[in-house]
């Protein structure tokens, strides 16, 4: 992966679907374009976890075996297949008596699944390849046909030992069959318990027979999809802040490097005596995209007549800020889940350039994100996004007259860093994170 650093640690929990795709007569569909004739395996890569899985005949003796490698760094019980990476394997067969096998098929498929009894099923990726069809000829020596060099049938049985190494990549777009106009990114895996919709992957085997007197064998297991996004840059003062490890600059040291919220006018009471007024201001770090295991840089400014509500406010340590995560899903009916995921701490700001104001105060602040937060993610009837939302600010001794969400701005979460310097896990002093 170029210069790209190591995602960090993800390990998915995914259940094995209980009926597989069903193919048929692949002898006589084409080959798939990106077929070719099979390739040396680097399954011995160090970046690479091998996992292997078996089919047994009826005295329990293995017969067919498929070995795959999945990404070391992420892969724990089952493969983790990074976006836009190569997938190296293997399907060896080791028959005893004669077969009629007339085609090996490795397949992936992705489907979002909805809780319910029974759980509806919707797939929305679905790959084939070919380690060997009867039309490549010696499955020993096997070579992909041209109008040029036509390669005889093979009509044999057969028996012995075999080894098909393959290397595929999967696709990075599809479509979803509910939605043909529409084309996606391959989701990550999602699986919440909390959520009726979830994002599952499998990968499997599939031989076929010509012959009445003997059955296809398949089977499916597994696998994660890690999906590889990156935020864009952020500003160039922002970059030099990273890379010299000092602290980022504030909104009006560095205006491009914020988005800034609409100011909101709050009212409440302090100490329960005297009505107030301020403006808040509330800015969120440019461009509106994170990699989980940072954090999200946050500002804000207050401005007010009153001094001392004024103080009150820029002693708050949390609250005002929150991350929201919204997981919809509208197969088979519709719903949503909002889930709280995480929160700013704040402290007061060092930036130099910042008006001195005896009726403001400002604030710089962070959102921790955790390593576990699902990226954002959509395909068709199922998304997975981030907003964070601005509420009155909670502090001891003033009453907000109204409560609720005064408003929203929608963020991307993503698994990789950002070209250039990397962000720091936090920023905040540790007294900001005392409460």
């Amino acid at each position: 992966m170029d210069d790209t650093e190591a995602p960090p640690s993800y390990n998915p929990r995914i259940s094995v679907l209980s009926e597989p795709p069903v193919y048929s007569n692949e002898e006589n569909q084409p080959p798939p374009i990106e077929a070719t004739a099979p390739a040396r395996s680097n399954l011995g890569s160090l970046t690479a976890k091998t996992f292997t899985y078996e089919m047994k005949n009826f005295f329990n003796k293995t017969w067919a075996t498929l070995t795959i490698g999945g990404d070391g760094r992420l892969s724990r019980d089952t493969p983790v297949f990074l976006e836009g990476a190569t997938i190296e394997g293997s399907v060896k067969l080791n028959l005893r008596s004669r077969d009629a096998i007339t085609s090996v098929c490795v397949f992936f498929y992705g489907v979002l699944i909805t809780s319910g009894d029974p759980p509806e099923e919707s797939m929305f990726m679905n790959k084939r390849h070919f380690v060997w069809v009867a039309r490549w000829g010696d499955p020993r020596a096997p070579r992909i046909p041209t109008p040029d060099n036509p390669v005889p049938l093979w009509t044999e049985k057969l028996r012995g030992e075999y080894d098909f190494p393959f290397s595929i990549q999967l696709p990075e777009y599809t479509t979803h069959p509910k939605d043909s106009a529409g084309v996606y990114r391959l989701p990550h895996t999602f699986i919440d318990g909390r959520s009726r919709g979830s994002i599952h992957y499998n990968l499997g085997l599939y031989i076929h027979r010509n012959s009445k007197l003997a059955s296809d064998d398949q089977f499916s297991v597994p696998y994660g999809y890690f999906s590889m996004r990156q935020p864009p840059k952020p500003s160039l003062p922002r970059q030099l802040a990273l890379q010299n490890n000092t602290p980022i600059p504030g909104p009006v040291e560095d205006p491009q490097g914020w988005h800034a919220f609409s100011p909101v006018l709050i009212r409440g009471r302090v100490f329960g005596e005297r009505d107030v007024e301020f403006q808040c201001s509330a800015f969120l770090a440019n461009p509106l995209s994170y990699t989980r295991t940072t954090s999200i840089p946050c500002a804000i400014t207050f401005e007010c007549d009153d001094e001392q509500a004024l103080d009150l406010l820029a002693s708050m340590k949390t609250s005002v800020l929150y991350l929201q995560r919204r997981v919809t899903c509208t197969f088979h009916g519709s719903s949503t889940h909002v889930q709280p995921s995480g929160k700013a701490v704040w402290w007061p700001s060092t930036d130099a350039t910042a008006p001195r104001d005896p009726r403001s105060r400002h604030l710089m602040g962070e959102i921790a994100l955790s390593g576990q937060l699902a990226p954002t993610s959509a395909i068709s009837l199922f998304s997975v996004e981030y907003t964070v939302v601005l509420f009155p600010p909670d502090v001891v001794a003033f009453e907000a007259s109204a409560s609720g969400q005064l408003a929203t701005q929608t963020v991307e979460i993503t698994t990789r860093f950002p070209a250039g310097p990397r962000p720091p896990q936090s920023v905040a002093p540790t007294q900001a994170h005392t409460s």
